[in-house]
């Protein structure tokens, strides 16, 4: 085992400053139907050249100085933390078409100047996301200004909105911090407009919760693509049980985003065409899709988490076998969010090898070890070390962004049934 480098060259906004070496990662904000709103993007505390700590909000600034927003959030809306200093123009802004600057109200910075510098940024067209201490009297204009009101959950039971009063322009109101699924429900009476947190990236157990009806069939087929001497026709007699997965998988990877060159007609074409391990991670794919009540974000997470780990695991080579399982471990590190059920339980039943089992549960050997480093990454923190002999973590994460992004519009639709409503 060996720290690395785990980084990305980009220059300074400043061009008489050293280059400094970020990351960036995000996470989504969802609306109240929990579709994808936009997203916040977030870099961890870095060093610079010079062993000098960079902020988070440098660290920001400088990746998007160079890389652009749109490629981190497609046609969403991106949210930006920044301070005073940036808010006064110390520092350089993105574009601001579509990005929301999220100022936290501290004591002592809330005069004059920066409520004139929220206007400023407001005029330029950013919009502009206020938290903190909001209940402040020198806070009033900025609450005022402010198009958005930021809380944290667990702020809410604490009567912060009460001490806010009503907001003048109707605001919208985020809630931030809203990380278990019992919490989202709970959000209700206070009328949020937006959410974010890992809600949606955890299971919500309902008791005798019956298996998605498509599941068996996902299993049996995976049970088969197992099995090096399979034939045509064993993959398209499991098929014929569910001809709706078959539809699903050919609408799939017949999809602009899926980039194939001919058109597949069939399940017969599409094996001999991607071969028995790509049929199997893409069947897989969208068979998960469609057994999930789960909002498209969850699987899209899982296919950013895949194809991260499937790079990482590659290296320079990008026909390493090591690619497969990993992409494998990074889809089905949220099996248990898509079906809401227990991870463990869920691979006692899964025909899955051993390996991708412990790579899962405890993210131990080289898959597992690249997984734990891609959920750090996720979180905004810097992995401390990786296996050798693997690829830089924010590339592939970037082009696993864009990668997913690409296929939105292509994956299946969650089943619309209430997961709430099914018992026994």
């Amino acid at each position: 085992m060996t720290t690395s480098a785990l980084d990305f060259d980009l220059p300074n906004p400043n061009p008489n400053a050293s280059a400094r070496r970020v990351q960036v990662t995000r996470r989504a904000l969802f609306a109240r139907d929990l579709s994808v709103w936009g997203y916040e993007l977030m870099c961890p505390v870095q060093e610079g050249p010079n062993g000098e700590r960079l902020s988070a909000e440098v660290a920001l600034l400088n990746a998007l100085a160079e890389l652009g927003v749109r490629p981190l959030v497609a046609d969403k809306v991106a949210v930006i933390a920044v301070g005073r200093d940036t808010l006064l123009g110390r520092l350089p802004l993105p574009q601001s078409e579509g990005t929301v600057l999220s100022l936290r109200a501290n004591k002592g910075e809330l005069d004059r100047d920066l409520v004139l510098a929220a206007e400023e940024r407001i005029e330029e067209g950013f919009q502009l996301a206020l938290s903190g201490e909001m209940w402040l009297p020198d806070a009033a204009p900025l609450i005022d200004r402010a198009n958005i009101i930021r809380v944290q959950y667990n702020e809410l039971r604490s009567g912060i909105l009460e001490r806010l009063g009503p907001r003048p322009r109707g605001q919208q109101l985020w809630v931030d911090g809203v990380d278990q699924p019992e919490d989202f429900p709970n959000t209700r009476q206070y009328a949020p407009n937006l959410f974010s947190g890992d809600f949606l990236l955890k299971p919500s157990p309902v008791e005798g919760r019956r298996a998605p009806r498509n599941l068996s069939v996902l299993m049996e087929l995976m049970t088969k693509l197992r099995q090096p001497d399979v034939s045509f026709s064993e993959i398209e007699n499991v098929l014929r049980r569910d001809a709706g997965l078959s539809v699903t998988l050919l609408r799939f990877l017949n999809s602009a985003g899926f980039g194939l060159r001919v058109q597949v007609n069939n399940i017969r074409q599409a094996v001999a065409l991607l071969g028995l391990a790509e049929f199997n991670k893409w069947v897989t794919l969208v068979g998960l899709g469609e057994a999930s009540y789960k909002p498209p974000e969850v699987l899209i997470t899982a296919l950013i988490r895949a194809k991260t780990c499937e790079l990482v695991a590659c290296g320079k080579n990008p026909n390493s076998p090591a690619g497969g399982t990993a992409f494998m471990v990074g889809l089905f590190s949220l099996l248990d969010a898509m079906l809401d059920q227990p991870l463990d339980v869920i691979l006692k039943d899964l025909p899955v090898s051993d390996t991708l089992k412990t790579a899962l549960l405890e993210q131990t050997g080289y898959e597992g070890e690249i997984l734990a480093a891609v959920l750090d990454y996720e979180r905004g923190l810097l992995p401390e070390s990786l296996p050798l002999k693997t690829a830089d973590m924010f590339e592939s994460w970037q082009k696993a962004v864009q990668w997913a992004d690409s296929l939105r519009g292509s994956l299946p639709n969650p089943q619309t049934e209430s997961p709430r409503s099914r018992r026994r």
